[in-house]
């Protein structure tokens, strides 16, 4: 194991790094909601409940109640994922 080797995290960097990845959430969640058909929708969202500050979200969604029954019946957002 090395010796005096010190670590100093940086929160500003790690943010940027973190803050980063949104445009990459966003197009997963795109790809799920078109493997998921008709009635699902990609909702960017940011999440904020950790320590350090925001993090990049996405929520896959099906859209009006004729989309929610159908998603329901047939597990289609479910087994849109990999």
């Amino acid at each position: 194991m090395a010796r005096g080797v010190r670590l100093e995290f940086n929160p500003a960097g790690f943010q940027a790094v973190v803050g980063s990845a949104g445009p990459l959430v966003e197009a997963e969640a795109e790809t799920l909601a078109a493997r998921a058909g008709d009635g699902a929708e990609a909702r960017p969202t940011r999440l904020t409940r950790f320590r350090g500050g925001p993090r990049p979200g996405a929520v896959v969604a099906a859209t009006g109640s004729t989309a929610r029954d159908v998603a329901a019946a047939n597990e289609r957002l479910d087994r849109s994922l990999p």
